[in-house]
């Protein structure tokens, strides 16, 4: 399990969390694929989408004759809440925004994909504001110079 950075400090996940991911792929599409948390398989991982949303993920993108290390994928929430609960917890927001600031953000900054998409209601926050994923998925928005084309989680599928 990966340990988490010094950039947690003041979030409130930071004590009560685990592990930490690193964001992988190549980006040769120019595509950032965001998910919402680590689950237990991806904290032990380190990695994001290597559990049962990561094979759906991956079926998904084979599917579309795709190459999943073509894609960057990362998570709006850099680790593991507890029980893998985010959504309608007390300290969502404020975890939500600390992690965009201190690595989300910075990453769109650094690689400046084309196109980000949000696979859920957590990303699409941290990314738009709101959780409307059910009403906005597969319309296109522009967020600074890459357009954002909301999709549900793949666990949702």
């Amino acid at each position: 399990m990966r340990m988490r950075p010094d950039s947690c400090r003041g979030c409130p996940l930071d004590a009560i969390a685990e592990g930490f991911m690193v964001p992988t792929g190549k980006g040769y599409y120019g595509v950032l694929l965001v998910g919402e948390a680590l689950g237990e398989k991806e904290a032990e991982a380190g990695k994001p989408f290597v559990g049962a949303a990561g094979r759906q993920l991956q079926e998904a993108i084979e599917w579309a004759g795709l190459d999943k290390e073509g894609f960057w994928i990362a998570n709006a929430i850099y680790c593991r809440p507890p029980n893998i609960e985010l959504e309608g917890m007390e300290y969502e927001k404020e975890a939500i925004e600390h992690c965009y600031r201190t690595n989300l953000g910075p990453l769109i900054e650094r690689l400046k994909p084309k196109v980000i998409v949000p696979l859920g209601n957590i990303p699409l926050y941290a990314l738009m504001g709101h959780k409307q994923i059910l009403k906005t998925r597969g319309y296109v928005y522009r967020r600074g110079g890459a357009f954002v084309l909301p999709s549900v989680h793949p666990s949702f599928i």
